[in-house]
């Protein structure tokens, strides 16, 4: 087997080729196929409910690392919407003080939905919204939740406030089971993606700081995209084949198949378009974690 550095190299220098071997896989390329239909079936909506004369940006990015007791805690919440909200500072559209962050005791579920309402009453018909889970997540009986600071965020919660939004939201959400809300909460002007499958669990890996789905979500608008579409068709694929990776290595079920859902009209643009940086060095474009090894003590269940 080719050593890790090894692999980066070929990598970090031939990032299209990558790709091309990454679509090689049948199960890559169903999960492409897959997804590529769920944003590609768009509401027929007419182009003039959105006014397109100057659109405003804003961002409620939610994590927690300190949940409540002895266990449970997750190392990599703040580090991945911290990573996200940098992503989104440097590549311009936005303003800081339209992004807010709820992190650990602050993240409770009243807190949590105040906050999505606040956004609900800042946003127009011609803004582009963004909200980011990162925690626990699960399902009870017939409903997925997100795991908040003190008790759970249902589905059917965030579909109600959601329900108040004029403008275009995309809905970002890396938690156990999140592919059950592409399901429970899609709706007219929503692209939701999730980090894996709605019976599936997904985890944080040390080497890379960050859920797998959110590694490279982030990765990928950084360096690549700026449409919330075309970052989540390279992402899911990408995020499949690490997991893969990682389940041979370590021979134990890690694998994860991101979902998404789009009800919007076009493509939802997060950021502003710039060059893409084909064959950047490998410090700053670092696709597969500088890992000598994969140790399955450096996993944490989301």
């Amino acid at each position: 087997m080719l050593e890790i550095k090894k692999i980066k190299s070929i990598i970090n220098t031939t990032f299209f080729i990558f790709i091309l071997i990454c679509l090689l896989s049948s199960n890559a390329v169903s999960l492409v196929i897959t997804n590529f239909r769920n944003i590609s079936e768009k509401e027929n909506i007419n182009q003039d409910d959105f006014t397109f004369l100057k659109t405003n940006y804003w961002a409620v990015l939610i994590g927690i690392n300190d949940y409540p007791g002895d266990s449970g805690d997750l190392p990599y919440s703040i580090s991945e919407i911290s990573s996200f909200k940098s992503t989104l500072l440097n590549k311009g559209n936005w303003n800081e003080s339209h992004i807010k962050m709820i992190t650990d005791l602050e993240a409770t579920h009243d807190n949590i939905i105040n906050t999505l309402e606040w956004l609900g009453e800042q946003e127009t018909s011609k803004d582009i919204s963004i909200v980011y889970l990162v925690g626990h997540g699960g399902k009870i009986d017939n409903n997925y939740s997100f795991s908040a600071y003190d008790s759970k965020v249902f589905d059917y919660e965030l579909d109600t406030v959601f329900d108040s939004y004029d403008g275009r939201l995309v809905l970002i959400i890396d938690c156990c089971k999140s592919g059950g809300f592409t399901e429970t909460v899609k709706g007219r002007g929503r692209v939701i993606m999730a980090a894996c499958d709605k019976d599936e669990l997904t985890y944080q890996y040390k080497p890379i700081k960050s859920g797998f789905f959110g590694y490279f979500l982030n990765l990928i608008l950084e360096k690549i995209t700026y449409t919330a579409e075309a970052t989540f068709l390279i992402a899911a694929p990408l995020t499949y084949l690490y997991s893969v990776r990682l389940s041979k290595e370590l021979e134990k079920d890690y694998i994860v198949r991101p979902k998404a859902s789009d009800r919007t009209l076009g493509n939802i643009r997060i950021i502003k378009p710039g060059f893409l940086n084909f064959f950047p060095k490998e410090s700053s474009f670092d696709l597969i974690p500088s890992s000598t090894k994969f140790d399955e003590n450096e996993f944490w269940l989301l």
